[in-house]
């Protein structure tokens, strides 16, 4: 998906995800799979994709039950800061709702 609308600074950005905390979801209601969630929907952009699988392979190592900052670092941080986007474009990240979150 791309933003259109040429009066916006990030004009022709890419979704590359989003997450809609829903009150009640077992699921969507908890940050728990806030960071996988994201980080598998950023693998869907080529240029990320192995940054990504790259810091998927760290997180697997080190087990599911991580504490939230280093679940951050190794699924988003890190492979987002080695990644470079040729040519430099904008990608955005849509989060809502997180007021909603238990």
């Amino acid at each position: 998906m791309r933003v259109a609308d040429p009066k916006l600074p990030f004009s022709g950005a890419t979704l590359g995800a989003s997450f809609f905390f829903v009150r009640g979801d077992e699921h969507k209601g908890s940050a728990r799979l806030l960071f996988p969630t994201l980080a598998r929907q950023f693998a869907s952009l080529p240029s990320l994709r192995s940054h990504i699988a790259d810091g998927a392979q760290e997180y697997i190592k080190q087990g599911g039950r991580q504490q939230a900052k280093y679940i951050f670092e190794q699924l988003l941080h890190q492979p987002l800061t080695k990644a470079s986007i040729s040519p430099p474009a904008w990608v955005l990240l849509v989060l809502d709702a997180l007021d909603e979150c238990a």
